[in-house]
């Protein structure tokens, strides 16, 4: 079953917001010259700082799915968090306990740290083609003609 965040509590806001991949390197220093590297592992995850401005009925219906639900922070979810590419759904655990700070009458600032499982990011292919100038709105517009001829619209438009 997968679980996701709910939806009728509010989005992670902007203020605070922030990544940082985990080191994936192994470094050796030499005894003399140049200290050696090498990748360790081939996925790395992506710690995500975030924070939610609730009131008093939505921290507890957070509260609620966090331990029933999330398992205290143990189990993976889905959250739409934003990065580079843009606003897109990420698998994620809660990397540690949230806090919670009260800075009003009822309202709540939420903090955490989510471990990405991993962060998404162009393809390869696409890296490639942005590399040799041909800009994204030119990929965009190949995956959507793709995507017609794949779902029949080009086929039932052209008489193919």
């Amino acid at each position: 079953m997968t679980i996701t965040y709910p939806s009728v509590l509010p989005q992670p806001k902007i203020q605070g917001y922030g990544y940082q991949p985990t080191d994936i390197l192994a470094r050796t220093q030499m005894e003399s010259g140049i200290a050696r590297q090498r990748q360790r592992f081939t996925a790395s995850p992506t710690m995500v700082t975030v924070s939610w401005i609730m009131n008093q009925e939505q921290l507890g219906l957070f509260e609620s799915w966090y331990k029933y639900k999330a398992k205290y922070g143990a189990e993976w979810f889905n959250i739409d968090l934003l990065n580079g590419l843009e606003i897109n759904s990420n698998q994620v655990r809660f990397n540690k306990p949230y806090k919670a700070s009260l800075i009003g009458h009822r309202d709540w600032n939420i903090q955490a740290t989510l471990e990405v499982r991993e962060m998404r990011t162009l393809s390869e292919g696409s890296l490639n083609l942005l590399l040799n100038n041909i800009n994204l709105a030119t990929i965009n517009n190949i995956e959507t003609k793709l995507n017609e001829f794949v779902n029949g619209d080009l086929y039932n438009k052209y008489n193919w």
